[in-house]
């Protein structure tokens, strides 16, 4: 018998619809040599790296779910961040993702997963309970941003098209500390003939996100700078993560209900995760001397400068993605290829008008609002405006 690589089909009969507690098992496929293989699915152009979770607790042990992640350096670092194990700098060869599976069988991170009818992955969750939240992200994401998806719905003889995304919420004290579950959301935030954004409370999901947003700290009195009407997900999420505050949510198979969240009674104490991250043998990972302890995030004075170079990144982003085809920075803050070409052809000249360094960085916040506004980012600039008069 000739050598042969790993297949899905070697693991026998899917499970059912549910959610269960597992570890990773492996990557798949292989060719014969053993080194994880990518595949194209159609209806993105993006690959992905398919894995398996070994069933480890209940009446299914033993089983395995099969799951997918979008090759990008996002999704395959937060993967990682579920089972413990340090990120990437860049995306790994096939033989670098041998070393990946040694350190993810190493860590040996129990965590929970819901499944769909056919038994292949949905998202990370934890065991159906309540529990203390706090928000993590949005998902799903591209290019390191978050968007909404279209779910269509049918009821009787009706169909229909949603706006749909996910908020994923952190676990922050006991014994699941740490990790996720999802919260399902429509989106229904629409810009006014006024240029002001708010959302449909008329129905219910529209008064489940409204619950979850006063929850999260939203504040209608805040001024909220967007700079792309069609999706204020990446801004939003921003804003809510700096508000960091905690709520109650129930999880009911493996996604928390929204009808049911509701606001802690006093002071919640936020734990901190004691693991220490397990380091990929790999050139292109993190060494062990570099990997800090995550601090509690303590949300800025929104008056701080900082905060207009936030924007400033954002409508660079953008501008970016639409001109050039790409993000405008990396997982470590520098500019993309893409990103130096734009601001080299775009910002630089603007700068040079103003009298101001080529620096986004050392730039004072009347500049970096002048720079919007020739951007042509008017609204985002005239708000940004105003928050300098106030001051």
């Amino acid at each position: 018998m000739g050598l042969k690589g790993r297949e899905e089909s070697t693991y026998g009969d899917p499970l059912s619809s549910g959610v269960y507690v597992v570890n990773f098992s492996n990557f798949f496929p292989t060719t014969p040599q053993g080194i994880p293989t990518l595949s194209k699915v159609s209806w993105q152009e993006s690959s992905v790296i398919r894995y398996h979770l070994s069933v480890a607790e209940g009446d299914e042990d033993g089983g395995s779910v099969p799951a997918s992640i979008n090759w990008e350096l996002d999704s395959l670092n937060e993967f990682l961040g579920h089972f413990g194990v340090s990120p990437f700098s860049k995306l790994p060869s096939g033989e670098q993702l041998l070393d990946l599976e040694e350190a993810l069988e190493k860590s040996g991170k129990k965590v929970c997963v819901v499944t769909n009818k056919s038994g292949w992955f949905v998202a990370f969750t934890v065991p159906d309970d309540s529990y203390h939240f706090k928000l993590s992200n949005f998902s799903p994401r591209a290019g390191g941003r978050p968007i909404w998806y279209e779910r269509e719905q049918t009821w009787q003889n009706r169909k229909w098209v949603n706006k749909e995304f996910r908020a994923v919420l952190r676990v922050i004290n006991g014994p699941w500390v740490g990790h996720t579950s999802p919260l399902t959301l429509q989106y229904s935030i629409k810009e006014d003939e006024g240029g002001d954004i708010g959302y449909n409370e008329s129905n219910k999901a529209g008064k489940i996100f409204g619950n979850f947003y006063a929850l999260a700290g939203g504040n209608p009195e805040d001024d909220f700078v967007y700079t792309d009407p069609n999706n204020v997900l990446p801004e939003l999420e921003a804003y809510l993560i700096l508000k960091d505050k905690a709520m109650i949510g129930s999880v009911v198979g493996g996604f928390i209900k929204g009808d049911k969240l509701m606001a802690p009674v006093g002071e919640v104490e936020e734990e901190l995760p004691e693991e220490k991250p397990v380091v990929v043998k790999s050139e292109e990972a993190p060494k062990p001397e570099k990997i800090v302890e995550k601090p509690k995030r303590v949300a800025p004075d929104l008056s701080d400068g900082a905060t207009f170079l936030v924007f400033l990144t954002n409508v660079i982003e953008k501008e970016t993605q639409d001109k050039k085809g790409g993000p405008a920075f990396k997982d470590d803050g520098r500019f993309t290829d893409e990103g130096a070409a734009f601001c080299r052809e775009q910002v630089g000249p603007i700068c040079d008008d103003l009298g101001c360094e080529r620096n986004i960085y050392k730039m004072t916040d009347e500049q970096i609002v002048e720079v919007i506004d020739r951007l042509e980012h008017k609204q985002v600039a005239g708000l940004l405006r105003k928050r300098l008069n106030e001051e």
